[in-house]
């Protein structure tokens, strides 16, 4: 499966990363590799909880190319969207 992360850094400098298809899938690492290994631990943690519960294992995200369609949205600075590739067993 492939899942998209964001990768962000906090006010104390750590690595925040999250899956926003998969609501409170949240991790952090002191440095970004870290952050993004954490998270793919965090990504197949929250598939199993969410399958053992019979909840959906994702929910609908969308992506917006055109900013004409959202002008009044801040500027995100500092954010990185970063695809993850793992697979499932």
């Amino acid at each position: 499966m492939q899942f998209t992360i964001t990768v962000d850094r906090d006010e104390d400098g750590a690595w925040i990363t999250e899956c926003p298809s998969i609501p409170g899938c949240v991790s952090q690492g002191q440095m970004k590799e870290e952050a993004i290994a954490n998270i793919q631990e965090a990504i197949r943690l929250c598939l199993e909880a969410r399958a053992e519960k019979g909840l959906p294992l994702t929910i609908e995200t969308q992506q917006f190319g055109d900013r004409d369609l959202m002008p009044s949205l801040p500027t995100l600075s500092g954010r990185k969207v970063v695809k993850v590739f793992e697979s499932f067993v």
